[in-house]
């Protein structure tokens, strides 16, 4: 991620490195907390990085000071994603279902959970057990809730990518959900909207789907089985 002039990368073990020059070298930093990172946002000098153990650490002066924000092991639960929308208002998603929003920076992170991320069939289960026992419905809600694996923003509409075949779209910042049909029940690792017109997503063992404006989702040939984790835009004239 691009701190203003800087690049900042995360990875197992709280490894943490920095780049003032572009890329010519890097410097590893020091955090507060010891525990494999997987996301990172930035809003200026500000920096947000998520990871294992429902950890979020803070700084906000480029990378020199942190603090921990969350730090949750209990939930033995990772987070894989965290997207902030300003300084104040952000949302970090990870394994089972697990979403967290804050309004405030990153002082308190409060716990959502999205029912409309499920397929049909087990809404209607959910549903059919929380008449008899509400208790029992949040704990089935939390367990079967998918990964949410990776979530983008294209203007004011989010965009969330997971395992069991999820794509689903927000038009609220991730407050509701729609899910999309897909005759797919893979894992998605992620989801971009390319322009005004056109959305793709990419996951396990090679597998892309594109949706062209209201269409329906169609299966694209990639020629390949190796998963794809991640999908660039490039910004260069071709």
């Amino acid at each position: 991620a691009a701190v203003s002039q800087n690049t900042i990368v995360v990875g197992e073990r709280v490894y943490v490195i920095l780049s003032t020059d572009g890329g010519i070298s890097f410097s590893q930093l020091t955090l507060p907390l010891v525990t494999t990172l997987t996301a990172v946002a930035t809003i200026g000098e500000k920096i947000w990085v998520a990871g294992h153990d429902a950890t979020i650490m803070f700084s906000d002066n480029a990378g020199q000071d942190w603090d921990v924000q969350m730090h949750s092991p209990d939930l033995e639960r990772p987070f894989l994603d965290i997207l902030f929308f300003n300084e104040s208002h952000g949302i970090a998603a990870g394994a089972y279902g697990l979403f967290f929003r804050t309004i405030d920076g990153g002082q308190n992170w409060v716990s959502e959970q999205h029912q409309s991320l499920l397929n049909p069939l087990d809404i209607e289960y959910l549903e059919e057990i929380r008449v008899e026992d509400e208790a029992f419905y949040l704990d089935e809600l939390s367990s079967i809730l998918p990964h949410l694996n990776r979530i983008t923003r294209h203007g004011d509409t989010l965009y969330v990518a997971g395992e069991t075949g999820l794509l689903a779209v927000s038009d609220n910042l991730g407050r509701s959900w729609q899910r999309y049909e897909i005759d797919y029940a893979g894992s998605f690792f992620d989801i971009l909207r390319l322009n005004d017109e056109t959305t793709l997503a990419a996951g396990l063992r090679g597998t892309v789907y594109l949706k062209y404006r209201d269409h329906n989702w169609r299966k694209v040939n990639t020629c390949t089985t190796a998963t794809l984790n991640s999908i660039m835009l490039s910004t260069e004239n071709t």
